[in-house]
C-alpha cells in the first residue's frame, strides 16, 4: 500500500543525497553541458537532483547515474535524449522525461 501522507513523500525524498555531494565533478559537467546546449532550466535542476544509484551495467569505469527511481522499462511519453559534448574526455546522454532530469549517461 502506498503511502500518500505529503510529509512521508517530502521525507522520502530527501532520503536520496544531492547529486552535487555524490559527484561533484560530474554535476559540474551537467551544468556546462546543459547551458551550452541551451537546455538552462534542466541546468538550474542540478543542484537539486537527487542520486539514486548507479548504472547497473558491469563496468568499473561507469559513471552514470540515476536521478530518479528505476523504472521497468522504457521511459514512455515525453521521454527525450539530450547529447551533450561536456570536453574532450566526456560525452553525456542525458534522459529526460517531460522537464525532469531521470538518468545521465558518462561515455
Amino acid at each position: 500500500m502506498m503511502d500518500h501522507n505529503p510529509s512521508r513523500m517530502v521525507e522520502h525524498l530527501t532520503d536520496y543525497r544531492l547529486v552535487s555531494e555524490v559527484e561533484p565533478e560530474l554535476a559540474g559537467l551537467l551544468i556546462k553541458g546543459l547551458r551550452a546546449a541551451g537546455e538552462g532550466e534542466l541546468a538550474d535542476q542540478v543542484s537539486q537532483l537527487r542520486y539514486h544509484g548507479r548504472c547497473e551495467c558491469d563496468s568499473d569505469s561507469c559513471r552514470s547515474f540515476y536521478t530518479a527511481p528505476r523504472t521497468d522499462g522504457a521511459y514512455g511519453p515525453g521521454h527525450r535524449n539530450i547529447t551533450l559534448d561536456v570536453g574532450d574526455t566526456h560525452m553525456v546522454v542525458v534522459d529526460v522525461v517531460e522537464a525532469d532530469i531521470v538518468f545521465a549517461e558518462f561515455i
